[in-house]
């Protein structure tokens, strides 16, 4: 669905280029920061795409958990996750490439999600992630996949997952993977002086004669 309206994360978590590893230890309880999405969405005059809004559920389920937006501006493609109320995300993966095939899968089939290109982990919970993708990172590269875990107080196990919606892939532990079609921007023409037209060289006169 397009809507248009008018991303580090805000005061949540930053996007971090690594695959590193945390433990979770389980809580009983969920205590996690709750931003409004008015105050990490974009203005209008700050990107120049559509934003692309995409529902995200709990693997193997049709739970609704929290919604994708995409968009870009000139320089960053932007994937923020937006949880839905009581829900929390800890550690988010995200991968793009130019067929589903360039996505890292595991000796069982299943999306290898912890060696995705872009993570943000070791954060506190929050009902906001957001990944920031240089442009010309993922301008050729239409496929991806999200992946973030989320957390209910009516989870026994902190470590659910939710994926951004769209085409099951996998074995007996089905991610998903969605095509978003990035909008390169146009660049504004620079102003610049209006150059003189130049002018004919004076013509040779002739010599005068003897």
């Amino acid at each position: 669905m397009l809507i248009g309206v008018a991303a580090v994360a805000i005061g949540v978590s930053v996007t971090v280029y690594s695959c590193e590893k945390e433990q979770i230890t389980p809580s009983s309880g969920v205590t996690g920061e709750t931003l409004e999405l008015k105050s990490v969405m974009p203005r209008a005059s700050k990107i120049c795409s559509e934003i692309v809004t995409k529902r995200m559920y709990r693997q193997g389920t049709k739970e609704f958990v929290g919604t994708a937006y995409l968009y870009n501006d000139p320089e960053h493609f932007y994937v923020l996750l937006f949880a839905e109320k009581g829900h929390y995300f800890k550690d988010a993966y995200m991968t793009s490439g130019a067929s589903y095939k360039d996505f890292p899968f595991n000796s069982d089939g299943n999306l290898a999600f912890t060696d995705f290109k872009y993570s943000i982990t070791s954060e506190p919970l929050s009902n906001v992630r957001r990944f920031i993708i240089p442009i010309g990172d993922i301008k050729d590269k239409k496929f991806m996949s999200v992946m973030a875990q989320v957390r209910h107080s009516n989870y026994a196990d902190f470590k659910q997952r939710a994926w951004v919606a769209g085409r099951y892939l996998g074995s007996d532990q089905a991610g998903q993977g969605f095509v978003q079609e990035v909008e390169l921007c146009k660049t504004e023409p620079t102003d610049l002086p209006a150059q003189e037209v130049a002018q004919p060289a004076p013509t040779a006169l002739p010599a005068d004669k003897e």
